[in-house]
């Protein structure tokens, strides 16, 4: 049961609910070890958000609920865990090149023998399709490029920002597996005051990349799971802030 009442949207507004997150969170950390709601690696976020009265949302731009009547984007993670963790799912602008394009250009035959193109991109070095990201810092713009310099596909920090302008990160030990799995949350952070700079250069550090997950189904539709941002331990994003609140 949500400890805090169910959070819906204003359906005239659009805008966000206030939630009082520090009695919220407070609350939790008393409740001790609580069972997952969700077995698998979406467990904590998902069990965490239900605790709160949120609902999962990867609506582009669209963060979780206000706090002090500012946006907040909230992410969770298992001390101990050493996996990539996503830190959203954000669609580029996409130049000429639709979903389909993208796969004939620089997809390949995969073991189903289909078409697809699931490739972890960085800065550092193309793929064997010949991808990389590419920033233009001047610009305030992530890119994919190809190995001729064409972009098809970019991000402008203006896309970005909403998402992790601000942000609450909750850690939780763990203990169990699958659906006997439990968390006990009990550190958080509230992280204002992004820096473009220091977030950047957690693409050229390889800390940050970026998934492409598309594939052609039997019936020649496209699949796309989402165009993922993905990183190596949310902790190591307090760097890219000035502003920090511990919370728990």
């Amino acid at each position: 049961m949500p400890i805090l009442g169910l959070r819906e949207f204003d359906t005239g507004t659009g805008k966000l609910r206030e939630l009082d997150i520090k009695a919220g969170l407070k609350k939790i950390e008393s409740m001790g070890f609580i069972r997952t709601m969700r077995s698998g690696d979406t467990g904590i976020g998902f069990t965490l958000e239900t605790l709160l009265g949120l609902r999962e949302t990867n609506v582009r731009g669209r963060q979780d609920f206000t706090y002090d009547g500012k946006p907040v984007e909230l992410k969770s993670q298992r001390k101990a865990t050493t996996s990539m963790i996503t830190l959203f799912t954000m669609e580029p602008h996409k130049i000429q090149f639709n979903d389909r394009k993208m796969i004939e250009t620089y997809g390949y035959v995969n073991s189903y023998k289909r078409k697809g193109l699931k490739v972890t991109l960085t800065t550092r070095a193309f793929v064997p399709q010949g991808l990389k990201l590419r920033i233009d810092a001047g610009h305030a713009k992530l890119a994919i490029a190809d190995r001729n310099g064409y972009e098809p596909w970019y991000w402008t920090m203006s896309d970005l920002k909403p998402k992790i302008e601000r942000l609450l990160l909750v850690f939780a030990d763990s203990k169990g597996t699958g659906k006997e799995e439990e968390f006990h949350y009990n550190e958080a952070y509230l992280l204002v005051e992004l820096q473009t700079e220091r977030f950047f250069s957690m693409f050229d550090e390889g800390v940050l990349v970026v998934d492409l997950r598309m594939h052609v189904r039997k019936n020649n539709t496209v699949r796309n799971h989402g165009t993922a941002f993905r990183i190596r331990g949310l902790e190591k994003l307090m760097d890219c802030y000035d502003g920090r609140e511990k919370l728990l």
